[in-house]
């Protein structure tokens, strides 16, 4: 198959309005690299799942509530507002806070199938029942 090159010629005006659209700047928006993370409150059995830049901020803001964090890993922003958006569809609400939600078992599966990090919960609340 031959394949022929077009060449475009463009005006520097041209480019310069190409650069300054919408389209363009929403294609070439890098999103920041931080980490994604899972934490639990025993108290109220709630999830919060979230994003950070920092790791070290994390721990701080954790240290002092009632909250453990369950795991975290390198991760953006998208992909925690696509989790978000994907947990809504499949009729998982946050509560009064964004990123927070009920525990359930359900909750948990469909977090570990979706690839994010919620260390050994899961494993910690199944029990094997004896017939």
């Amino acid at each position: 198959m031959i394949h022929k090159k077009i060449k475009i010629s463009l005006n520097g005006q041209s480019i310069k309005n190409i650069k300054n659209s919408p389209q363009y700047k929403k294609l070439n928006i890098i999103p920041p690299q931080g980490y994604l993370y899972t934490s639990y409150e025993k108290g109220n059995k709630v999830i919060r799942i979230g994003f950070i830049q920092y790791l070290n901020k994390l721990k701080m803001i954790y240290q002092d509530i009632d909250y453990e964090i369950l795991g975290q890993r390198k991760g953006t922003l998208k992909e925690e507002r696509l989790l978000k958006a994907t947990l809504n569809e499949m009729g998982f609400y946050t509560k009064n806070r964004e990123g927070e939600y009920h525990y359930s078992n359900s909750l948990m599966r469909h977090l570990k199938i979706l690839g994010w990090p919620i260390g050994n919960l899961l494993k910690q609340q199944r029990r094997i029942k004896y017939f």
